[in-house]
């Protein structure tokens, strides 16, 4: 559950409290599939992201498979390759989970400076700054170790939330026995 605080049992049925497939795992899996199409290239951004259905993961639920798609759509206009990619539902190819576009290029690309916080509109009340470490506690957030990337609350307000995020290693991530990759 994607909840900050803990949902009091009236309001959701069990069915809907069950284990889900993480989007950033979808989105891992088609950065995944795009750069099997394109060998050499890396994932230098993602846009287009629709997760339309949760990817059930328990025994009384489970999904029977899961078909990729990945095909390359052309040249975007900063120069990198946009492959267009799906999860859908093996059972029923019309039962799509996520939708996206995976760019690639040959280089990861120097990062621009975010804009400044106070380009945003104008706070009417700031908030004390929480530790992330309490948000990831049980009840919080529920990302495992390896996707708990938000490192420091910087300032939050009524308009908004300025935090610095980690991005954690990946590499052999997603690695299975011999190395090869457990995804695809």
């Amino acid at each position: 559950d994607h909840a900050f605080v803990p949902c009091p049992n009236e309001i959701k049925s069990p069915a809907e409290k069950l284990p889900t497939l993480p989007m950033a795992v979808a989105m891992e899996i088609i950065c995944e599939a795009a750069t099997t199409l394109l060998p050499g290239k890396v994932v230098c951004g993602l846009k287009d992201i629709s997760n339309k259905r949760w990817i059930c993961l328990t025994e009384t639920h489970p999904e029977k498979g899961l078909l990729i798609a990945a095909q390359v759509a052309g040249e975007e206009a900063g120069g990198e390759i946009g492959v267009a990619c799906s999860i859908v539902m093996e059972e029923a190819p019309s039962d799509v989970c996520l939708t996206g576009t995976v760019l690639l290029a040959d280089y990861y690309s120097p990062l621009a400076e975010p804009p400044p916080i106070e380009a945003a509109p104008k706070a009417t009340q700031i908030f004390d700054n929480i530790e992330p470490k309490q948000l990831y506690r049980p009840g919080g957030l529920y990302h495992g170790p390896c996707f708990q990337g938000l490192e420091a609350i910087l300032k939050t307000s009524d308009v908004g939330v300025e935090a610095l995020l980690t991005v954690p290693p990946v590499q052999g991530f997603f690695a299975g026995p011999g190395g090869r990759s457990m995804l695809l």
